[in-house]
């Protein structure tokens, strides 16, 4: 095709040279008639095959947008929100140590994935200020470096975290018992900053990063298809209910927690459990509250419980709330496993974690 292409223009051009000199010719009156014709025809060939040759065939150009279609770019500053995955304290960490992330919600060019909720993303302890005298309060920078793409490739991130200790002073000068302990406030040391399992940190895409389009639309359909099969090796055609005790929820005391009218467990503050239940209607009940689900299988739910409630007048009672999926596992993420001993059917259990 490009043979032909090069032909034409160069025939093009000959003609064009024809025609000019018989005009030439033509205009010295010098010339016959049929000379005259010949070089007319001469010159619409030129402009015809010249036209031809510029716009070639339509079969060669590309269609709009098929070089977009074909690389899929995620722009520089594009923000991503992380959690660290464990407890960071100065006590512990050092200058260097390694950091891990999870991305919190999924990164998408247009309709594409390009980070995955769930994916693991790196970051490293910049800086650590011990705590020391006279209370002086430990300091810890984390920064953030990349995050990783749903092709496996790794994605540069930026941003960085200062944690110090936001606690109130440890006595006031002005009062009496201020007044006591200032002999000793030189030799009194500072906290300890940390960040808790499951804080969020912020982060933004650092530079334009290219993705082949077609290989993350086929990564996305792999990635659903994995999930989906680790859901249901899980369940085995069971629906699985996630009931967790929130953070905020300081009220001691450990609600009973009972399904279908039979005790399920006790639960403690700041904790959760798992269970297994049939396809089906059930009821979930703490005091007088009650959650009733039309289990699926292979389905998730969430189920937060609270107190609600306070003094003599209205008695701090427990409530079980239904909440959306990913606020549940967000809920949920920094807390620890209930304890085996307030697990009252332990054959409902969804996993090993709790163990007697």
């Amino acid at each position: 095709m490009k043979f032909q292409k090069v032909c034409k223009v160069n025939w093009a051009r000959i003609c064009g040279v024809m025609s000019l000199g018989l005009l030439e010719a033509i205009r010295r009156r010098n010339t016959s008639r049929p000379i005259f014709l010949c070089a007319i025809l001469s010159l619409f060939a030129f402009f015809q095959l010249s036209a031809f040759a510029v716009d070639g065939p339509t079969a060669e150009a590309p269609t709009p947008g098929q070089e977009s279609s074909a690389k899929t770019i995620l722009p520089d500053g594009t923000p991503i929100e992380l959690r660290i995955t464990k407890r960071l304290s100065t006590a512990q960490a050092k200058v260097g140590d390694a950091v891990e992330f999870e991305v919190l919600d999924d990164v998408k060019v247009g309709d594409l994935v390009v980070v995955p909720r769930h994916a693991l993303a790196s970051g490293v302890v910049a800086v650590v200020k011990p705590r020391g005298r006279p209370l002086r309060n430990a300091e810890l920078r984390v920064g953030v470096r990349t995050a990783k793409s749903i092709t496996g490739s790794e994605v540069a991130i930026r941003g960085t975290r200062v944690i110090v200790v936001n606690s109130k002073p440890h006595a006031d000068p002005t009062d009496a018992v201020g007044i006591a302990l200032l002999p000793v406030i030189p030799f009194l040391k500072g906290d300890e900053a940390f960040v808790s399992k499951g804080a969020k940190f912020s982060a933004y895409v650092n530079g334009d990063a290219p993705f082949d389009s077609v290989q993350v639309r086929q990564n996305m359909s792999a990635l659903e298809e994995k999930n989906s099969a680790a859901l249901a090796a899980v369940t085995g055609g069971k629906a699985e209910v996630h009931i967790y005790r929130h953070v905020p929820d300081v009220v001691g005391g450990k609600p009973i927690i009972y399904l279908d009218n039979s005790e399920l467990a006790r639960m403690q503050g700041d904790r959760y459990f798992n269970i297994l239940i049939s396809p089906g209607a059930h009821v979930l009940r703490a005091d007088k509250s009650e959650v009733r689900l039309e289990c699926k299988a292979g389905e998730e739910y969430y189920l937060r419980l609270e107190r609600r409630g306070l003094g003599m007048v209205h008695p701090p009672r427990a409530h079980l709330i239904l909440v959306p999926g990913q606020q549940g596992e967000d809920e949920m993420y920094p807390l620890l496993p209930a304890d085996a001993k307030d697990i009252k059917d332990p054959s409902k259990l969804a996993t090993s974690e709790i163990r007697p």
